[in-house]
């Protein structure tokens, strides 16, 4: 077993907060095992997608702060480049400036309709006017490239609590839209992609589950499997974040409870699934 998946491991990670270690590591092994890796834009615009292997890099900015950066400057320590995606909630847009020169990949993680259901408290799904949040959907796309300054080619739908309490997803806006009448080229989820060209999808998840991963595959059996086109989907917040002694402690005392979970069999389904 490598020494990311062990208890011990797990322990010291959470005490000295050394995740992105981990996370460079990852990429290493990756480097090493000849994966091209690469952010989502790129790896969509490949012709062809099954030349050789690839490792494409995509992060959601659920939450701001420091983490965002430090995942960044560690990427350009190791000479890759990656997508990020930002709710308005999260824009930085000094780090955005800096991402977009060093030829990152920047784009908006939206959430238009979770915000709709919010802002007009509706309990059933059927209450929702698609024609309205097909305007605010480009009206989010319009205002996210005007405090950015910058213009997107991609973005990704965000999961929140109004969606799974309604059943209906951001990206019903998106799955079999022509995305061209908003400006982008395609969304993070695209089903003809991942149908015909992605082989596994890593997510991130808190430590306490599957030492931080949310399904079966890691960076490190993805590649071990050689699986040709990997996408590996990390939050920033799961790989740093400051912790004072306190914080440190509680996740180290709810593992001595019994309450972390050290294995899953959960495969990746595509969100629209």
């Amino acid at each position: 077993m490598y020494k990311f998946f062990t208890k011990g491991h797990l322990i010291k990670t959470i005490f000295l907060n050394t995740r992105l270690k981990d996370y460079q590591y990852f990429l290493s092994y990756a480097k090493a095992h000849e994966y091209e890796i690469l952010p989502l834009c790129d790896f969509w615009g490949l012709q062809d997608r099954r030349s050789k292997k690839h490792l494409v890099l995509r992060h959601d900015v659920d939450w701001p702060g420091e983490s965002t950066r430090r995942m960044f400057e560690t990427e350009k320590g190791l000479g890759v480049r990656s997508t990020y995606y930002f709710r308005f909630s999260t824009i930085d847009k000094p780090l955005i400036e800096e991402m977009i020169e060093a030829d990152f990949e920047v784009g908006l993680h939206f959430e238009t309709i979770s915000d709709i259901i919010r802002e007009q408290q509706l309990t059933d799904k059927n209450q929702l006017k698609m024609t309205y949040a097909f305007e605010r959907f480009r009206e989010d796309i319009r205002r996210f490239e005007e405090i950015t300054e910058h213009k997107i080619v991609t973005c990704c739908s965000h999961g929140a609590p109004e969606n799974v309490k309604l059943g209906i997803s951001n990206n019903s806006l998106t799955e079999d839209t022509n995305l061209a009448d908003y400006g982008i080229q395609f969304e993070a989820y695209d089903k003809e992609m991942y149908s015909k060209d992605v082989d596994c999808h890593i997510m991130d998840a808190t430590l306490l589950f599957n030492y931080g991963f949310s399904y079966i595959d890691t960076p490190i059996s993805a590649v071990n499997h050689q699986y040709q086109n990997i996408i590996f989907l990390s939050h920033p917040n799961h790989w740093w974040k400051p912790m004072g002694f306190n914080e440190r402690i509680k996740p180290l005392i709810f593992m001595l409870m019994g309450k972390a979970t050290y294995h899953t069999s959960r495969q990746f389904k595509r969100i629209a699934q």
